[in-house]
């Protein structure tokens, strides 16, 4: 028998239990007060109040038992629900590359994404470019330099 089963077991019996033990509560209460001297009547009302007692502290280890149950059930819907998103966003991504690859989906779309990657590696190129273009001319200003220094740069229009 699993824990739902046996909780509702439980739950049914405390049930159908209490009824007749506050029926004898409330009897044996009475006859108490109306005669608190009498021994009999005193020893109904305490074993009374015993069931009563037992029945409650039996009712709420079930009622914690199903609460610890509700948690534990909580906690794993939580880490499901986390593994759901996670899934729905690749299975959004995953269908969005297929229909690019597919040449189904918007194509308005595509044509941005595939514009905005064009654009990228251009503009990674130009800087390549530029920062090359920065290095050749520092490097032929320094074989120049050396050389018009070691010789004269200025040509000799006398000879």
């Amino acid at each position: 028998m699993n824990k739902v089963e046996k909780n509702y077991t439980n739950l049914k019996t405390y049930s159908e239990q209490i009824i007749p033990v506050l029926d004898d509560y409330k009897k044996s209460y009475i006859s108490y007060n109306i005669d608190p001297q009498n021994q009999e009547y005193a020893t109904i009302f305490s074993v009374n109040s015993g069931n009563i007692t037992t029945l409650n502290k039996d009712l709420f280890v079930t009622t914690n038992n199903i609460q610890t149950s509700i948690n534990e059930l909580n906690k794993k819907n939580s880490i499901l629900d986390k593994n759901i998103k996670i899934e729905k966003k690749n299975n959004n991504d995953l269908v969005f590359k297929l229909q690019q690859i597919e040449g189904v989906g918007d194509g308005s779309i595509i044509m941005n994404d595939n514009s905005k990657e064009l654009y990228k590696e251009q503009y990674i190129s130009n800087w390549n470019m530029i920062i090359g273009i920065l290095i050749l001319i520092g490097i032929l200003m320094s074989i120049f330099k050396n050389e018009c220094i070691t010789k004269s740069c200025i040509p000799n229009v006398n000879k």
